[in-house]
């Protein structure tokens, strides 16, 4: 859930395995809802560790949220301000064994969010890889195309650096499942605004423009 939150200090430092490793398969998808990034490799499959969580989370699916326009397409607020994306690696307790499993469990899913900015005149090269697929799976649900091993690339200074904060909510889309330990960092992707442009291009599964798939700022809701 899009909730306001606390910054917390002297959180411990978090971890990502396998993220920077050059033997797991990626895949780009369009899932109905917008660009999915899953991963085939088990042995290889990055994780994360360390921080809040209790053990290691495996990650299950990678994807994106943005708006009609740029400067309020995330869906979390810093500062009471909205950036025009925000990417979603989701995790799940690897002692449970599958994603389904974990999902029943009050301690079963963890996701890590970057919010993205854009800036004219600029393009991030290793973020320019994801943005080479869009095209081949932007008008068909369930279009899928392999991927290059470091599609993932463009994320790795912000998981190895920067601050976050930290706290327990649900996933933001269907089933909406309450049992998520977020871990949002506070330093924002910066790419090109031109590559934020080419998400708003892929249709849903009712073959519409997507130009907007984030959902609105919840209530805090006591968390």
């Amino acid at each position: 859930e899009s909730d306001l939150a606390v910054i917390l200090t002297d959180l411990p430092a978090l971890t990502f395995p396998h993220y920077s490793s050059s033997q797991s398969t990626y895949y780009l998808a369009n899932s109905g809802h917008g660009a999915q990034v899953t991963v085939s490799n088990w042995l290889h499959r990055p994780r994360a560790r360390g921080g809040p969580l209790n053990g290691t989370y495996m990650l299950e699916q990678v994807h994106f949220h943005w708006g009609e326009e740029d400067g309020v397409g995330s869906e979390h607020w810093m500062d009471g301000s909205p950036f025009s994306m925000e990417v979603h690696f989701v995790h799940w307790n690897k002692k449970y064994g599958t994603y389904e499993e974990a999902a029943q469990q009050p301690d079963g899913l963890a996701v890590v969010a970057f919010f993205i900015e854009g800036l004219d005149n600029y393009r991030n090269t290793q973020f320019q890889k994801l943005v080479d697929l869009i095209p081949q799976i932007k008008d068909k649900t369930g279009a899928k195309v392999e991927a290059h091993t470091d599609l993932l690339a463009w994320a790795l200074p912000n998981l190895e650096s920067g601050g976050y904060f930290t706290y327990a909510g649900s996933l933001t889309t269907a089933p909406f499942s309450e049992n998520v330990r977020w871990i949002v960092y506070d330093n924002p992707v910066v790419i090109g605004r031109k590559q934020i442009a080419a998400f708003r291009e892929i249709e849903n599964s009712h073959r519409e423009i997507l130009l907007s798939n984030k959902r609105d700022l919840q209530e805090v809701d006591g968390r």
